[in-house]
């Protein structure tokens, strides 16, 4: 295997080593990897584009390539990526995974590339009121816990209740406890599976729900 070593900014390096649990040559060969598949994907759509010259013959080209086989293919060159609704549960096991130095699958499948996370602003809430049990379970240092926090936050884009409040009633018709309303509605409102290890949460068929066993199967198949 060739290596490769290029320069870095001394206070970035500095940043680098406060957060000593991350493999930092593991993830910039990831990142180039990522960069090398997305040239690919472009460099083959710039083919159809530049063969067909946005002819019909070419939109049509483009679009029966944009199918579930095409879909199929770029998932397994990991250019696509899935969306979905991460439960508090998850995020809340990451952390304790994280204290107790468990190799947690949650919490590489919060970093992969390949997922784009969403979540009711109410997790943040929810993690705020449960910070302290949450802590004292994974063990984590006060600083550790609250910079370890933060970057798992940093992966998650909240989503207010008013961009889904029109999906609120037909969620409460699929899910058992109040405080999972909210997941329900904005997975209803994104058209988009959730991320849970509650088993109530599979009691109803409108919205696909993964444990993480199977989300990890799901994304297996792409490679």
């Amino acid at each position: 295997m060739s290596s490769l070593t290029f320069a870095i900014p001394d206070e970035v390096k500095s940043e680098m080593k406060k957060l000593s649990w991350i493999n930092w040559s593991e993830l910039a060969n990831k990142e180039l990897v990522e960069e090398l598949k997305l040239q690919e994907r472009l460099k083959e759509f710039k083919k159809i584009v530049s063969k067909s010259k946005l002819t019909k013959e070419g939109a049509k080209e483009l679009a029966d390539r944009v199918n579930e086989g095409m879909v199929k293919d770029l998932k397994k060159k990991g250019l696509l990526w899935m969306k979905l609704v991460i439960d508090a549960n998850i995020l809340f096991s990451a952390i304790i995974a994280k204290g107790r130095e468990l190799n947690s699958k949650k919490v590489d499948l919060i970093f992969s590339k390949e997922l784009e996370i969403l979540a009711p602003e109410l997790l943040l809430f929810e993690l705020k009121n449960n910070k302290e049990k949450i802590k004292d379970i994974s063990g984590l240092p006060d600083e550790e816990f609250e910079k370890f926090v933060e970057i798992l936050k940093s992966r998650i884009k909240f989503v207010s209740l008013k961009y889904f409040s029109d999906k609120i009633s037909e969620a409460k018709e699929l899910c058992k406890q109040l405080k999972d309303v909210a997941y329900f509605a904005l997975a209803l409102k994104l058209n988009c599976p959730i991320w849970s290890g509650e088993k109530s949460f599979k009691e109803q068929s409108e919205i696909k729900v993964f444990n993480t066993k199977e989300l990890l199967e799901e994304l297996s198949e792409s490679e």
